[in-house]
C-alpha cells in the first residue's frame, strides 16, 4: 500500500498498489493497479489497472484496463 501526496483523504481494500494524486477522493477495490490525477473522486472495482485524467468522476466496473483523459462522464 502506498499513500502520498496531498488529500488522499481514503485509500482502502485489498492490493491497491498505489493511490495518489490531488483530492483523490475515494480509491478503493480488489486490484487497483493505480488511480491517479487531479479530482478523481471515485475509482473502484475488480482489476482497473489504470483510471487517470482530469475531473474524471467516477469509474468502475471488471476488467476496465484504461480510463483517461479530461471530463470523461462515467463508463457505459
Amino acid at each position: 500500500m502506498k499513500r502520498e501526496d496531498h488529500n488522499n483523504a481514503k485509500c482502502e481494500g485489498h492490493n491497491n498498489v498505489k493511490c495518489e494524486g490531488h483530492n483523490n477522493v475515494k480509491c478503493e477495490g480488489h486490484n487497483n493497479a493505480k488511480c491517479e490525477g487531479h479530482n478523481n473522486m471515485k475509482c473502484e472495482g475488480h482489476n482497473n489497472a489504470k483510471c487517470e485524467g482530469h475531473n474524471n468522476v467516477k469509474r468502475e466496473g471488471h476488467n476496465n484496463v484504461k480510463c483517461e483523459g479530461h471530463n470523461n462522464a462515467p463508463s457505459p
